[in-house]
């Protein structure tokens, strides 16, 4: 696939670089994740496809790995999905998203831990009560800000079970 086409009008970056992305993204300012063995990071400006995901430009969409978040898609709307949906695009709204990938998908989605200005969106979805850690996937990354969100009253827990992958 022509990668002009694939990336459309949007200003993305996608840089594959070994032995790990986040080392050689140094300049990033991005964080090296125990646990996840990045092989390379997309940039750019993003829109929100759900709670967990993002897509840059039309087709380069990217689930946020170790989260889980109530669905708000045209098949089905769970309670919440809407509130993430709509949290998430605030989030990235005009900002520059920079996604560490590590190879892997999900359907068509790669999988990625994503990141506003130096802050992990999987973890500000479960801080604030929009997703779930998946700790399966996460490792327990979000344990604790699952922890701080049941401690503040947005325990997301009581209206939101976790996916049986999770």
């Amino acid at each position: 696939m022509n990668l002009t086409r694939l990336l459309g009008s949007a200003a993305i970056s996608l840089i594959f670089l070994l032995p790990t992305a986040s080392q050689a993204c140094g300049l990033c300012g991005l964080p090296e994740i125990e646990g996840f063995d990045d092989i390379a990071y997309l940039e750019g400006e993003a829109g929100v496809v759900d709670g967990n995901g993002i897509i840059f430009g039309d087709q380069i969409e990217v689930r946020l790995n170790g989260i889980a978040a109530p669905e708000s898609g045209a098949d089905e709307v769970a309670t919440g999905g809407p509130e993430s949906t709509a949290h998430l695009k605030k989030l990235v709204e005009g900002k520059i998203v920079t996604c560490l990938l590590d190879g892997m998908m999900n359907g068509p989605r790669l999988i990625g831990i994503c990141f506003v200005e130096g802050k992990d969106l999987g973890e500000l979805q479960v801080k604030n009560g929009h997703a779930r850690d998946c700790s399966k996937l996460s490792k327990g990354r979000y344990a604790e800000a699952e922890s701080w969100a049941k401690q503040n009253t947005r325990d997301l827990s009581s209206t939101y079970e976790l996916p049986p992958f999770c």
